[in-house]
């Protein structure tokens, strides 16, 4: 069972993608992840690429993100997260755009609003976390001072050798990890 942990929709309960290869992140990782990243939330854009349920994108909405863009290539996955956000029963949710995209593609175009956190969630198996993280840098989606989360299986590293991000903080969490960026100096 899903929910949203905390803020303004503590306690609602979420969908679950029901196709096989969606693996939601856990309430305990979540917990996890938005302890790190502060409990709240005081305005901001947030992009949630490989959404699947929407969960985390609806966490950081609940906790004071003005603006959510959720993005799934799964047509189950974009029918879940309106649901989800339907179950919010709130008029803010307008704020929130929910685009059924493959998020290669997505990040190819250059970015015209950057987002202050940026979640990315693909499959473990994907091998995509090189090329997100070279796009999301070379078409500036991340804002200067904002924060980008890798949520992937807890053996994987992630080398940043070749950009202008730098990882701050790393944290395992069962069979997860999540890893932080920000650009330039360490914090």
């Amino acid at each position: 069972m899903l929910r949203v942990i905390a803020g303004l929709h503590r306690g609602i309960r979420l969908d679950e993608v029901a196709n096989g290869f969606t693996r939601p992140t856990t309430d305990k990782n979540k917990e996890t992840l938005f302890n790190i990243l502060g409990q709240y939330f005081d305005g901001g854009k947030a992009l949630d690429l490989f959404a699947g349920s929407g969960a985390l994108g609806i966490e950081a909405f609940s906790r004071g993100m003005e603006v959510v863009v959720f993005l799934d290539k799964e047509k189950e996955a974009i029918r879940v997260i309106k649901n989800n956000l339907e179950r919010l029963k709130n008029p803010d949710t307008e704020n929130c755009v929910v685009l059924e995209r493959d998020a290669i593609t997505y990040l190819e175009r250059p970015c015209v609003e950057p987002f202050d956190l940026i979640l990315v969630d693909p499959p473990y198996e994907s091998g995509l976390y090189p090329k997100v993280l070279s796009l999301i840098e070379k078409n500036h989606y991340l804002k200067d001072d904002g924060i980008l989360v890798f949520e992937s299986d807890a053996n994987l590293m992630i080398d940043t050798r070749l950009t202008s991000f730098v990882k701050y903080r790393e944290r395992k969490s069962g069979n997860t990890k999540f890893h932080f960026f920000q650009k330039g100096e360490s914090k």
